[in-house]
């Protein structure tokens, strides 16, 4: 069923997709757990990625006061939904985080990272099957970032590669100029 609403998300409806995996009031707290526990899902921590720099760079404002630089060769930018889609897979997309809670019976783990020059809480959102459906990154030191964060929407399969690709993006994540 979660197929489904990433179906949607891809159609431009992440709204629906949010809405529709979460009651607005959950009933309990999703189960907060330590990595260790789930070490198969989440990978050791990562080097901290650096963009490679290509002739075709862009600029996706995520709000009035923070911007990323990203590569329009790899990312395509959606602007009715003002969010980065991954050219490798249409499941990958960055966008804002609209944190409206999780089903009781899924469980989230917490990494804090480095990308670039920013330290970064990482939040990985395990459906009751076990399968990682999104991440959250909270940027420290970035107003919004920092209390609402960035999603991650990653595809059924492979979802490593997707967050790789987006570390790299979030690691060029700066304040507007």
């Amino acid at each position: 069923m979660s197929r489904i609403y990433f179906g949607l998300a891809l159609a431009g409806l992440l709204a629906v997709l949010i809405n529709a995996c979460a009651p607005s009031t959950p009933a309990t707290e999703p189960t907060l757990i330590s990595t260790a526990v789930h070490a198969s899902l989440v990978t050791d921590t990562p080097q901290a990625p650096t963009a490679t720099p290509t002739a075709t760079t862009a600029v996706w404002k995520i709000t009035p006061s923070v911007v990323v630089v990203y590569d329009a060769e790899r990312w395509t930018f959606d602007d009715t939904q003002n969010q980065l889609v991954w050219r490798g897979s249409p499941a990958c997309i960055l966008a804002q985080n609209i944190g409206r809670g999780v089903p009781e019976n899924w469980q989230i783990t917490e990494t804090e990272i480095t990308l670039g020059a920013q330290t970064v809480l990482r939040r990985h959102f395990i459906d009751a099957e076990g399968r990682v459906q999104f991440l959250v990154y909270h940027l420290k030191g970035l107003d919004y970032l920092e209390s609402e964060g960035v999603l991650l929407l990653v595809p059924p399969t492979d979802w490593e590669t997707c967050a790789a690709e987006a570390e790299n993006v979030l690691a060029q994540v700066r304040e507007a100029s």
